[in-house]
């Protein structure tokens, strides 16, 4: 039997994100090159408005290796904690 994943609707700020990208007009991300298609994706999050946060940057050594780290911490008084690759996504989920 094949197990089905419901579709669920892209987050608020995703689909927003989605259709700036749509409206654009250009080619489909797929088919760029990788430094083309970053091109494209710092263009449609220029004008970006982020909440406010606290940011800073820290880097630690595992197995004798750099890794650098960027923290952000929300404005205003935030519960958790919250991990992702961009700091982009992390402002945007600290609302």
């Amino acid at each position: 039997m094949k197990s089905v994943i419901p579709h669920k609707a892209p987050e608020r700020n995703t689909q927003a994100f989605l259709e700036v990208l749509a409206k654009g007009g250009g080619k489909p991300l797929e088919t760029l090159s990788p430094a083309d298609a970053r091109a494209v994706l710092v263009g449609a999050q220029q004008g970006a408005k982020l909440p406010p946060a606290d940011v800073s940057e820290k880097t630690i050594h595992i197995d004798g290796k750099p890794l650098k780290l960027t923290i952000v911490r929300p404005g205003a008084a935030c519960a958790g904690v919250v991990l992702a690759r961009h700091q982009r996504q992390l402002r945007e989920r600290i609302v």
